[in-house]
């Protein structure tokens, strides 16, 4: 991944098969929402966090062509939440 500006640029194939330029706020945003409909509160630390580990994980992914998917991007969100014992935003993430 190549930092512009002091931050990271990534490329993301959407499911419709087109790209765009990877923003950290919507996966800040996803994550929050989903823990807090189920009544979990995160706060930013705790957003920063998993986002921050999240990203280290799909760094090593892509390393070679800043590329990734966001069904990539979903697959490593659900392990971070699991490894991190946030399995029960797991299924909120998911719409299930």
């Amino acid at each position: 991944m190549k930092e512009k500006r002091g931050r990271v640029h990534m490329r993301v194939v959407k499911r419709n098969g087109k790209f765009e330029d990877f923003q950290i706020q919507k996966l800040e945003r996803s994550i929050k929402n989903s823990a807090s409909d189920i009544n979990i509160v995160f706060n930013n630390s705790d957003i920063k966090l998993l986002c921050n580990e999240i990203m280290k994980e799909l760094s090593v992914a892509c390393k070679d062509n800043d590329l990734t998917s966001s069904y990539e991007i979903v697959g490593v969100t659900l392990s971070v939440l699991k490894n991190n014992n946030f399995g029960k935003v797991i299924n909120s993430y998911l719409g299930i």
